[in-house]
């Protein structure tokens, strides 16, 4: 028997949902409207609204969500802490102009997340990860980017190497170990070990 593209995600669609009571969809009109092309036209009926459910016209508010969901499943007993940020810049790269700015800022959102008693600090934005990784030995609780999470989530873990050197403060530590690739690359260790001085290894403690 021949069927469309269509009828066939709808198919996949309802078996899955009708599978497991975790599975829920969320999109736009996919529920009272029954999707713009009614691939799941009768699913609000048959799941109900807890499970088909119809956001806003915003990709970004439906993906992070859907994130959101997968590492809560994930990991059961997950409690994630929202801690308020200096609204100064999406990331921050963007408060490179005002170091003391980002400085005081960061001490008080780690301190805060000390305050809460998070187990582990994660991140959204790769940049604020780099930096912030390097005071991870002053706080009782570890920084990760929630693509960590995400990848264990999927069974895919990798270990954060730029973490690893950074926490070794140490430049000829961090060049020992990277030898290997600073050969097999022809890079200058004498413009690496400068690089590593003024751009790793220049934080300043946030104190704990």
């Amino acid at each position: 028997m021949e069927i469309t593209y269509l009828e066939a995600i709808r198919q996949a669609l309802w078996e899955e949902m009708d599978r497991d009571e975790q599975v829920f969809m969320l999109g736009e009109d996919i529920g009272v409207y029954g999707g713009a092309f009614k691939v799941t036209k009768g699913f609000l009926e048959k799941f109900g609204q807890e499970r088909v459910i119809d956001t806003p016209l915003s990709e970004s508010a439906i993906v992070g969500a859907a994130i959101g969901a997968v590492v809560v499943l994930t990991f059961p007993g997950l409690e994630i802490v929202d801690i308020p940020q200096l609204q100064a810049g999406n990331s921050c790269l963007e408060m490179w102009a005002v170091p003391d700015l980002k400085q005081a800022d960061r001490a008080r959102f780690v301190a805060a997340a000390a305050e809460a008693g998070v187990t582990t600090l994660a991140g959204i934005y790769h940049i604020c990860h780099r930096e912030l990784c390097a005071h991870e030995r002053e706080w009782p609780f570890e920084f990760v980017n929630f693509m960590e999470l995400i990848g264990e989530s999927m069974g895919v873990i990798r270990a954060d190497t730029y973490k690893r050197l950074r926490l070794m403060e140490d430049v000829d530590a961090i060049l020992a170990d990277s030898a290997e690739l600073i050969a097999l690359h022809g890079l200058d260790q004498a413009a690496l070990r400068e690089e590593i001085v003024t751009g790793i290894l220049d934080e300043r403690p946030l104190g704990a």
